[in-house]
Order: structure tokens, then sequence, then C-alpha cells
């Protein structure tokens, strides 16, 4: 399953001879495309405004809000999404990674019918419950044995709290620009909603700084195997090969996060790199598009949850039938060669793009962005002395293309899309290039 990695060059400023012209050139695009975005989106606008009546920013999710008002979705199909206002958008954020199968799947269609007259909340364990871990712990070999809870925050939070438990340490290493759910956040900006453990934070595929962070009562290990919300930088094979010796010779639990990136490779990035933690953390699109996390690993670790162990781990929606049942169906369609194909599309997707960004300066000149990532995943970074101005551009220009992507560059492919919809996106991207 070929699919190449792309790390991303430091964020360079851009020559200060091109900063007036590109500031310029940048505030008339973004005022036309912002007064473009208001008029075609009224009724989004006027739902935002009731909703911050009673939902601070008027929605839950931090992460969707941008100004001058996000705008609300109605309805979605295969690989498309329709807002309120009626304008359908092909959609390159797939729900942050969780909508791989996109929103229309027939098959899980199917299982949520047969769920609902199955009964919605019985009680008690369930068959899919069992059908869905067996698919796991086939699928990744790193898994041994898994529980499952609710999303990937709760994932995480569940695999540092048992390697604490299995270790009798206290202290936990993680990354700059790691993200691992809501309490477990180590980007730019301090986190108050951090869990208050003792975490030790060391630089991403810095192999000489975390050896100076490496000490005997460490409990865990945790990572992503390639930054998400970070702005897709994938690890090194040799970045992740010293973590396993390091984890393996201080005796902690390394515990990877593969929640968006288990997508990109059937068995998991840990599989890629043929490197294979002790535990490993699974959410977004493995429910099929409902609420869903896990958390597994060896069988003495996971041991510790059988009944008599003393380690009490439950929760009403855990084994949900609709999370379960459709986990189930999604677990039946994802094979190899669906897998490649929305990978070969992201990278001919992030090639594109650098390739056009190389083209709109001159030689030795820093390009206005870089695309980087993985396969299907792809980040987008910005440079110069504007790089927010340029990140508005950018959302925006694509909205007015009818194209929908997250707006810190965050771009899902996922597996409905099909070549014609990569030209459309290359597409855009070579107009915008030409108004920069």
């Amino acid at each position: 399953m070929a699919s190449h990695i792309t790390h991303p060059q430091p964020r360079t400023l851009l020559p200060a001879k091109h900063d007036s012209q590109v500031t310029s050139k940048l505030d008339l695009l973004l005022e036309k495309l912002t007064q473009n975005y208001k008029e075609q989106n009224r009724l989004s606008q006027h739902q935002h405004e009731e909703a911050s009546m009673y939902l601070p920013g008027g929605s839950t999710r931090s992460v969707l809000h941008f100004d001058p008002f996000p705008m609300t979705l109605a309805s979605g199909h295969d690989c498309h999404v329709t807002s309120l206002d009626g304008k359908e958008y092909l959609d390159l954020v797939s729900e942050y990674s969780a909508a791989l199968f996109g929103h229309s799947q027939p098959e899980i269609l199917d299982a949520i019918r047969a769920t609902l007259e199955q009964g919605i909340n019985l009680g008690g364990p369930n068959q899919q419950e069992a059908e869905l871990a067996k698919q796991l712990v086939d699928r990744f070999p790193s898994i041994e044995k898994v529980r499952f809870c609710n999303s990937g925050s709760e994932a995480n939070t569940m695999a540092l709290g048992t390697a604490m438990a299995y270790t009798g340490r206290k202290k936990i290493l993680v990354f700059e620009n790691g993200y691992h759910g809501a309490f477990t956040n180590f980007g730019d900006h301090p986190n108050p909603f951090n869990i208050p453990y003792d975490f030790v934070i060391a630089k991403y595929n810095d192999i000489e700084h975390t050896k100076s962070l490496l000490s005997p009562d460490l409990a865990a290990i945790i990572l992503e195997p390639m930054l998400g919300g970070g702005g897709m930088i994938p690890a090194t094979k040799e970045f992740l090969q010293f973590l396993r010796r390091a984890a393996t010779d201080i005796g902690a639990v390394l515990i990877f996060d593969e929640i968006i990136t288990s997508r990109l490779h059937i068995h998991g990035l840990q599989t890629h790199y043929n490197v294979y933690p002790d535990m490993t953390t699974l959410g977004k699109y493995l429910g099929g598009g409902f609420s869903f996390g896990a958390f597994g690993g060896n069988d003495e670790i996971m041991a510790m949850f059988n009944p008599g162990r003393g380690y009490f781990h439950s929760g009403t929606y855990n084994n949900n039938l609709f999370s379960m049942s459709a986990g189930v169906a999604a677990g039946k369609l994802l094979t190899e060669d669906k897998i490649a194909k929305a990978n070969a599309l992201g990278d001919r997707l992030r090639d594109g793009i650098n390739e056009m960004a190389k083209k709109c300066v001159p030689e030795d000149d820093v390009a206005l962005m870089k695309a980087t990532g993985f396969g299907s995943q792809v980040g987008l970074h910005y440079a110069g002395d504007e790089q927010e101005k340029l990140e508005n551009c950018v959302f925006f220009y694509m909205l007015d293309q009818a194209i929908y992507m997250g707006k810190r560059g965050f771009i899902s492919i996922n597996l409905v899309h099909e070549e014609h919809h990569v030209d459309m996106v290359i597409e855009a991207f070579r107009g915008l290039f030409e108004e920069l």
C-alpha cells in the first residue's frame, strides 16, 4: 500500500520585498470573498445569531467556528454537503476524518435501520460488540484485547490511566502540537481543560531532545504516528524506532494514537512503519459515523480489566447498538484497495498544490504555502507575515468555488472521492494562485 510522506519545511517568513505586494492582494481578495460569503449565507448568519442566544459561540465545537459566522450545514450525500442556504459543496472536511465512508453509505444505513428495529438501548452485552472487537483485534497487530468508549478523547484518557495503573508510575511523555482529544491537547496555547497529570513535553521528531527527557519514572509515551491536529506532520521511522527502544528500556508503555492515522493503512501506520506500540487508541470513522472510541493492547496490560482485578471501566453508551452495528458494517467495507485509492488521491492533491505553490514565487524564495501529510490526509501550512490572512483567503476562496475544507487547512479525502473531485480542487487552487 504505497503512499509517500511529505515532511514540512520550516515556516520561514517571506522576504520583505514581497510583503507589501502580497498584503495588498490579500486584503483586496479577502474583502471580496468575505462579502460574497455573507451574501450567499444569510440563513446561516441568522441561524448562528439565534443559536448564540443559547450556545456560547453558537455551537458546541470550537473547531467549527470562524468569522464572520460559521456555515450551517443542512444535509450530506456521498462526498457532498449542503448548506442551510441550499448551496452544495464538495466535502473535504469529511467530519475531520470521521466520515471516511461519506454521508450515505448504503450498508451503514441498512445497519442503522436494523438497529432501530432491534431496539436502541438494551442495557446488556450484544453480539455486535463482540464482532466489532474481533474485527479490530484481527486488523491491528498491537491489539490482543480491546475496550470500547465514546470518543477518541475518552480512549486516550483511558489508555493513559491504564498505563499509569499498570506501571505504578505517574509521568507521561507527550509531544509539542500533539492532540489526543479535549483533555490532552499540547498545541500552541495552554489548554486549561487538560487532565492535571505530570506531563513532560518533548519536540516531535527530535530524537536528541526527547532523549534528554527520558527517565525511569515515565509511565507512558503517547504520540500520533502523524500529527493530525498539529498539521499533518508524519513521524520519521527513525523517531518511532527510537521511541520503541526507549519505552522498552525504561519499562514505559508506548501508546500510538491512531484515531486519525489508522485510516491510512489497513493495519494502521504502525504496520506501515513496522513499529508496534504496547497500546493503540482508535476512534472516528471506526464507529461508522457514530460516536466511538477504543483502546487496546497486549493481553497482559488489558487483563487489568478482567473481573476481579479491581479496575472498573464502564459507560452507558460504550457498547451502544448504533456505534457497534455501524462499526461492524464499516469494518466490512474497508479494504486495502479502497485505502490505496484514497491515499493516491491525497498524494496527487498534495503534489499538485506544492507544485503550483513553487511556480508562483521567484527562484530561492519561499512558497506561500506547503501541503504536508500522508496519503488521504493533507494539511496546509502558510508562510509570510500574513499567515492568518492567507489562511482566510484560501478558506473563503474554496467556499466560493463550492469546496468545503477545514479552516485551519485540514483536508481529508474519503472513500467516495474520485479523480474528478481532485481535478476540481486542483483547478480551484490554480485559480487562487493566479489571483495572488
